[in-house]
């Protein structure tokens, strides 16, 4: 299936596209979904992100007064990715 409707390079592209994605003026929720749906398309390959790469990259790319609220509030020492993500969360929705 993949060889017939989909380009050769198909995964670098779309890891590309998860990994470049930016929050811009969307909702952290909906930054998230956004990259979430772009991630579960390599599912099963060795070009998906696992959790601690999608947390990178989520802090990495997130809108910069989040970042600086998520830092203030000291929510960066919180470990677990999902902790993290509920954290996060809660911050953006305030």
């Amino acid at each position: 299936m993949h060889t017939l409707f989909l380009a050769s390079n198909w995964k670098h592209t779309i890891r590309m596209d998860v990994l470049c994605v930016q929050q811009g003026s969307k909702s952290f929720i909906d930054f998230f979904l956004d990259l979430m749906s772009k991630n579960n398309l390599l599912a099963g390959t060795d070009s998906s992100l696992n959790n601690e790469l999608l947390h990178d990259t989520l802090k990495a790319n997130m809108d910069w007064k989040l970042a600086h609220e998520l830092n203030r509030e000291n929510t960066n020492s919180v470990m677990l990715f999902c902790d993290w993500l509920d954290e996060v969360k809660q911050i953006d929705e305030c």
